[in-house]
């Protein structure tokens, strides 16, 4: 009888990548978890305040935050998605019909 060879252990990039792939497989299946997933890359956040930074900026300085925001390419997309959604969350509940 054969001896079975140990199975190597699981590196981080192994981890990511298997995560990654049923990430995908999910939307794939459920496109509504692609707002979901968006929320887990570490840049989101960063968009999201650069994106705060545009709306509490002076005119002069909004070209600054728009380039840094276009620099984000897709990336920058549910972000800004977000940051719609709370701004029509918080005007309609102070200007509720």
């Amino acid at each position: 009888m054969k001896k079975k060879e140990p199975k190597q252990a699981w590196t981080e990039k192994d981890f990511v990548t298997s995560l990654d792939k049923v990430m995908k497989k999910q939307e794939t299946s459920n496109p509504q978890l692609k707002r979901v997933h968006a929320q887990l890359d570490p840049t989101f956040r960063e968009i999201l305040i650069t994106i705060n930074q545009l709306l509490l900026s002076q005119e002069t300085d909004e070209k600054i935050w728009i380039e840094k925001i276009i620099s984000y390419k897709a990336k920058a997309l549910y972000p800004l998605i977000e940051s719609l959604l709370a701004l029509k969350k918080a005007k309609n509940s102070q200007n509720p019909i």
